[in-house]
């Protein structure tokens, strides 16, 4: 496996190493193709101006010239051609058949030169084209011109370029591009090597902190601060969740230590009862084990309800996700806590809509949210409880109301947190069991009083 340093070199290395051969192989070529062109246009153009001037300077060529008049007439063309709008950089050579005759034998020129002039001038015949030759290590550039013909011989006036010039700069250039491009693989390198032992680094600070949070350590923040924005995005993410598991963590000391309280009482109370029991203090057996059964009741209901809100905010319920008619479904939620309220001589008023109002999700965890909040509303109901079903928008909401004395202003922040019980609470899970199911259910639950409580359920509405 890699490291994240080696994995951004590797590629960063590769990219500054190739990018400057491959432009330096671009640029030889293209600086090639150039030279040519450049000096097969000026010898095709200069060829037709110095074939004049020559016919000029050696007048009736029918009749070969003498070795002295062709020297003559070659240092006047030369004077003429070093202007440097006509060619700057030619020799003019006149051949007989394959013979130099001026220079005479060629003078100081490379012998292997002169024979390959004679070569290019025997393949290519009467064309007057641009051909390339090399010598040696030097490359040239001619154009032969045919001047006349007297025995089989012919009279070749040959213009000849070096490049060794436009060479000697390809190469200047090539060497200032090489140490640019070391010098900018260096500089390439050490910045990567910099930045990313600086991303190493960060990212090693965030898996320090996200270990320490693992192990419960959620003191310290993970990251001070980071110019990259992904990381500092991140070590701000990492920072929320910290403190996400630490108020959980804090949720959960608090809920063991409530859970724990409100199992201790009933179980303290059967004990009681049944040592009372066994030892035949208590006169009342029969008294004792309704206290018992009561208390056993209590707390079956209890772990019932400790179990549900496990599942629910733990996301292990299994949801059966349905369409769900709530004009349908309320007056049957209504009918299951009709019992609850003729023992506390209340009533359940429905007030439903004429037409069907329609939302999916699953059916038990809407019957556990909406009674959970109607049984409450019962509770400190004076007469009656309510429950209306409206569309607001694109929204199905049930609202539950009581005509009781409302919720306290310093309860109702608190009132949906497991365990926090108002006055004549119960377990204070009720609420709370209804509050995750809303969620599950992607809907919102609200109170507020009016008169009395009001909760307010809005679930997304479907249309059929």
């Amino acid at each position: 496996m890699k490291t994240l340093k080696r994995t951004i070199l590797s590629p960063v290395l590769l990219l500054v190493i190739l990018v400057p051969i491959v432009t330096l192989l671009i640029f030889n070529l293209s600086m090639r193709i150039y030279v040519q062109r450049t000096f097969r246009s000026e010898l095709n153009a200069a060829s037709l101006l110095i074939e004049k001037l020559a016919k000029q300077e050696l007048g009736d060529i029918k009749n070969l010239p003498d070795s002295s008049r062709l020297e003559e007439a070659a240092e006047k063309i030369m004077q003429k051609i070093r202007n440097p709008k006509v060619l700057s950089s030619t020799d003019i050579l006149f051949y007989l058949g394959d013979k130099p005759i001026y220079p005479v034998n060629g003078d100081s020129m490379d012998s292997v030169l002169l024979r390959r002039i004679a070569e290019k001038i025997r393949s290519s015949g009467a064309a007057r084209t641009v051909s390339g030759i090399v010598a040696g290590r030097e490359k040239y550039f001619l154009v032969s011109i045919p001047l006349a013909d007297k025995s089989g011989e012919e009279l070749t006036l040959v213009l000849l370029s070096q490049t060794a010039a436009a060479d000697a700069l390809i190469r200047s250039v090539n060497l200032i591009l090489i140490v640019i491009m070391l010098v900018g693989i260096l500089i390439s390198v050490w910045l990567a090597d910099r930045f990313t032992a600086r991303v190493t680094d960060q990212i090693r600070q965030l898996s320090l902190a996200s270990e320490r949070i693992g192990n419960g350590d959620f003191s310290q923040k993970p990251l001070n601060e980071s110019k990259i924005t992904e990381l500092d995005l991140l070590s701000q993410s990492i920072d929320r969740m910290s403190e996400r598991l630490r108020a959980t963590d804090a949720q959960q000391r608090t809920f063991l230590q409530n859970a724990s309280h409100e199992l201790r009482t009933p179980l303290m109370s059967i004990q009681g009862y049944a040592e009372g029991i066994a030892s035949g203090v208590l006169p009342d057996a029969k008294k004792a084990s309704e206290v018992i059964m009561e208390e056993s009741a209590r707390l079956n209901t209890l772990v019932d309800e400790l179990l549900t809100l496990s599942r629910i905010e733990s996301q292990s319920f299994a949801q059966k996700t349905e369409l769900l008619n709530l004009r349908n479904l309320l007056p049957e939620y209504a009918q299951r806590l009709g019992g609850l309220a003729v023992g506390q001589n209340k009533k359940i008023k429905l007030n439903l809509p004429e037409e069907d109002v329609f939302m999916t999700g699953d059916e038990a965890l809407l019957a556990q949210a909406i009674t959970n909040i109607v049984s409450n509303c019962l509770r400190y109901a004076r007469t009656e409880t309510s429950i209306t079903l409206l569309r607001q928008k694109e929204s199905a909401v049930i609202r539950i109301s009581d005509d009781g004395p409302g919720i306290p202003a310093e309860d109702l922040p608190y009132i949906f947190e497991r365990f926090y019980k108002g006055k004549n609470g119960c377990f204070g899970l009720g609420l709370s069991i209804a509050k995750s199911a809303a969620g599950l259910l992607h809907g919102t639950i609200n109170v507020r009083n009016i008169n009395g409580a009001v909760f307010e359920l809005a679930f997304p509405f479907v249309r059929r």
